[in-house]
């Protein structure tokens, strides 16, 4: 899994509204203590559907972080 961190909470709403546009399955989660974000809030997402995420950041002109989120 990945998460895309942000640095606004208003920047995690627009990529939600997008992604389920777009019916991308994702979760919405806090951000891990282990990382430093702005934004209490990440969202979390398959592998597979990196690209298309990052193209509608991308489109929205929204600047995002990839985190890779190693499963235990």
């Amino acid at each position: 899994m990945k998460l895309l961190i942000f640095q606004a909470t208003r920047q995690v709403i627009l990529i939600q509204k997008s992604l389920k546009q777009e019916k991308i399955p994702f979760k919405i989660i806090p951000v891990p203590r282990s990382i430093s974000s702005e934004c209490g809030m990440a969202i979390e997402i398959e592998e597979n559907y990196i690209v298309h995420a990052e193209k509608i950041a991308n489109k929205k002109n929204i600047p995002i972080i990839i985190y890779d989120q190693k499963k235990s």
